[in-house]
């Protein structure tokens, strides 16, 4: 970008700074899951929060990769513009952001 890696730029840095971060967190939700599983306990609301955030951050990941590739990222040839599209059913295949925001509802005690 105007002659300089995107690396250099501030906007890109921060967004994946802010995405690796968001990946951080997912990763010590599940060792949360992993301990408490092996304790017997249950793990439907921690599983339910780290499903909604894990489709939602490779969403994301997906947007960010398509914006920095530009135009070549919606070329059906590029791996952006697959990986775009696919993002988008990790919020539909394992139970959508709606369901899983119904059943952290449900488990607040809202009524919906």
């Amino acid at each position: 970008m105007f002659g300089a890696p995107l690396a250099t730029r501030q906007y890109p840095v921060f967004k994946l700074t802010e995405l690796s971060a968001d990946v951080e967190l997912l990763k010590a939700m599940n060792e949360k899951m992993c301990r408490m599983l092996t304790e017997g306990e249950d793990i439907t609301r921690e599983a339910t929060v780290a499903k909604l955030h894990a489709g939602r951050t490779y969403r994301n990941v997906a947007d960010a990769a398509m914006q920095f590739h530009g135009g070549l990222g919606y070329m059906e040839e590029s791996w952006t513009a697959r990986y775009y599209r696919d993002a988008r059913l990790s919020s539909i295949g394992g139970g959508a952001d709606e369901v899983m925001l119904q059943v952290l509802a449900r488990m607040d005690g809202y009524t919906v």
